[in-house]
């Protein structure tokens, strides 16, 4: 079926060789829209579907956005397990596979990249400001909000499900 979804040579390079920066970088945005579109028209429903939703902008629904730790709660694995559920149960396993998932995601809002590794306080980046005694100091030194924030990463998962199935579940 290769060959039927992907009729270009750089495509399936790159298929094959995920790693290749080279195919990579041949692969714009022009290119790519020109084969959802070209796709939208295929018999295969999956790609087909995930084809249209891109052309007509019709992002996933977000369902659920938590912490790690409450990954681990029964709350939500009865969430989960209720969600999965009405899925197979309305539509098939089929649709679990390619339209609901989740998406892991850390955040560091504020990096003191000399504390991470740089050597040199010049290579780290900083944003120095001067006070009213004319000493200059590095802006994370001095801002409650950004000691705060130095170096903490935010780790969270997201769950989302295309919105045509989505409007069938019920309690989300």
């Amino acid at each position: 079926k290769e060959s039927s979804l992907f009729e270009d040579e750089i495509l399936i390079s790159f298929i094959r060789n995920p790693d290749d920066i080279n195919l990579f970088l041949k692969l714009d945005d022009t290119y790519l829209w020109y084969y959802f579109r070209k796709w939208m028209e295929i018999k295969d429903d999956v790609v087909s579907n995930l084809s249209k939703r891109i052309i007509e902008r019709c992002p996933p629904k977000m369902l659920k956005d938590i912490t790690p730790d409450l990954q681990q709660s029964k709350e939500f694995r009865e969430w989960y397990y209720n969600i999965k559920k009405q899925i197979e149960d309305k539509f098939g396993n089929e649709i679990i596979k390619y339209f609901f998932f989740e998406d892991d995601y850390k955040n560091l809002p504020y990096k003191d990249s000399y504390l991470l590794g740089e050597t040199s306080p010049e290579k780290a980046e900083r944003i120095w400001v001067v006070l009213e005694d004319n000493r200059i100091c590095d802006i994370a030194n001095i801002s409650s909000l950004l000691k705060t924030l130095k170096n903490a990463i935010l780790k969270r998962t997201r769950f989302y499900i295309d919105r045509e199935y989505g409007q069938y579940l019920k309690e989300v």
